[in-house]
């Protein structure tokens, strides 16, 4: 039987190395050297093609031929490609002599509405058979008495069909089964994969001489390529799971389930029987597809890209105080990615090309530098002021009063950080509030017992809480730079039958 060749050692110039040469003349190497050389200068088709795809669009195809047999006609090198592909992977059991090396005659045919164009499945039979015909013609005369001994006597050729190397049988005839494995394949597509494929190689070697016994019918061949076989897996129990819920996600019945071998920490236990813990380990007998399809298809993943912090000083707030002055944005990356999944499960991953989609933005923190504030203060204010109120701050002054070409609706008090804040008059804490409030920050609001209302805005701290009864002269809290600020100072208002009135009405210094 003639020695088989790896379809990988076969180049456009068939030069190959002899096995049994010695035991066929020279007339049937060159027939055969001739043949599988012509088929396969598949370098020259190629460029032609693009030449052809370039320039003449669909107008024109190319046409390949040898010593006067036409092998079709096609417009896409990369059918030309595919074929060889494909063709190299049959071409098993051929044995050539020394190199010898012949081009295929290549010219360009115009294409008008009777002309039949090719496509790879069908270029690489035609191929195929003119390899066969010539071969068969090659050693037809040639078999010698030493070749029948050597056991193709009461042999017959054919198709030899393996699956990853694995030999299921041999057919007569191999389109029939490929037929139905593209069918089975186009089922799955949604149209969303760029690519179905099973993830075990299935391959039609070039005729063989096998023994009788090992020729079956298509049917055969396809009950095992498309049939299920056993396989054993195994089921970690998760939390929150339970015996029912793990049923149904293994289509099995309960009864089922619970016969199934179980451990817990390496120890058998009975499910059902025992108690179900997180990491028990179920043994289940199941089946699956003895070629599993891979499809693959392209996504596009968002990955966030984080922001960074910029942190200011700010002498307004105390020591270890940090307020965020401007939110930060998480930027995005978007990756373009070739996904190939099995059974919904992704098996591997191919990125195609990452790009930035968006910047992020910069989150701003304003971190106190002020020193901490003296809790240890007077709780009541010797000096009252002038006014019918007590002056709200010890010391300080006036930066802003009402109006102030910004409709103002009271004053500013500037003082230091930190410093007392005390109660204009007896009242009730009526709000005390904390956080942006508005723009009014950490602010206090005091029913006076004179029916007017007081509030005290931009605190650091508070130092009375709502529905407290304050005198007048009481701390209340103290000065800060909280809300709608730019500097640290009490904003004082006073309102009067809910209308606003110039709080130095009441209060100076």
């Amino acid at each position: 039987m003639p020695t088989s060749h790896n379809p990988g050692d076969i180049e456009s110039s068939a030069a190959v190395s002899p096995s049994k040469g010695e035991k066929h003349d020279n007339n049937r190497e060159s027939k055969l050297l001739s043949v599988l050389n012509t088929v396969f200068p598949i370098a020259a088709v190629a460029a032609l093609a693009f030449t052809v795809k370039s320039t003449a669009a669909e107008d024109y195809g190319l046409s390949v031929e040898y010593g006067g047999t036409n092998m079709g006609v096609v417009t896409d090198e990369n059918v030309v490609n595919g074929a060889k592909i494909i063709l190299s992977d049959r071409v098993k059991y051929y044995d050539t002599g020394d190199s010898f090396s012949t081009n295929a005659s290549i010219k360009l045919q115009p294409l008008s509405g009777t002309t039949q164009v090719l496509d790879e499945s069908e270029l690489v039979l035609n191929m195929e058979n003119l390899i066969s015909e010539n071969y068969d013609e090659a050693t037809e005369e040639e078999t010698s008495a030493e070749e029948t001994e050597e056991g193709v006597e009461g042999k017959v050729k054919a198709y030899a069909v393996r699956v990853d190397g694995e030999f299921l049988g041999a057919v007569t005839d191999y389109e029939p089964i490929a037929s139905s494995i593209e069918s089975f394949k186009t089922a799955y597509n949604n149209n969303d994969y760029i690519k179905v494929d099973f993830e075990k190689k299935v391959v039609y070697d070039l005729e063989e001489y096998v023994d009788p016994e090992d020729v079956v019918s298509h049917a055969d061949i396809l009950k095992v390529i498309l049939g299920r076989v056993g396989t054993t897996e195994y089921y970690e129990v998760k939390d929150g799971d339970w015996l029912m819920k793990i049923a149904e996600d293994l289509n099995m019945s309960l009864d089922e389930l619970c016969k199934c071998y179980a451990t817990y920490e390496g120890r058998q236990i009975q499910l059902g029987g025992d108690l179900l813990k997180t990491g028990t380990l179920i043994k289940v007998s199941t089946t699956k597809p003895y070629l599993q399809l891979d499809c693959t298809k392209e996504e596009t993943f968002r990955s966030p890209i984080a922001f960074t912090t910029v942190k200011i000083e700010d002498p307004t707030l105390a020591e270890g105080q940090c307020i965020v002055e401007k939110e930060g944005i998480e930027g995005e990356r978007r990756s373009k990615v070739l996904v190939t999944y099995r059974n919904d499960i992704p098996v591997r991953k191919k990125t195609l090309e990452t790009a930035v989609y968006s910047r992020p933005v910069p989150q701003v923190v304003r971190v106190g530098m002020a020193p901490s504030i003296n809790h240890n203060v007077p709780q009541f204010k010797v000096g009252v002021g002038n006014g019918e109120y007590v002056w709200p701050v010890d010391g300080g002054y006036i930066s802003a009063h009402v109006g102030d070409n910004r409709n103002h609706k009271g004053i500013d008090i500037a003082a230091p950080y930190g410093t007392p804040i005390y109660s204009a008059a007896a009242g009730t804490v009526i709000e005390a509030s904390e956080g942006w409030s508005g723009g009014y920050g950490n602010n206090i609001k005091i029913q006076n017992d004179d029916g007017n209302i007081c509030v005290y805005a931009h605190q650091s701290e508070l130092n009375a809480e709502e529905g407290q009864h304050v005198e007048a002269g009481e701390l209340i809290g103290f000065i800060g730079s909280t809300g709608d600020s730019t500097g640290n100072h009490l904003h004082f208002e006073v309102r009067q039958d809910g209308y606003f009135v110039d709080p130095e009405e009441y209060v100076s210094q």
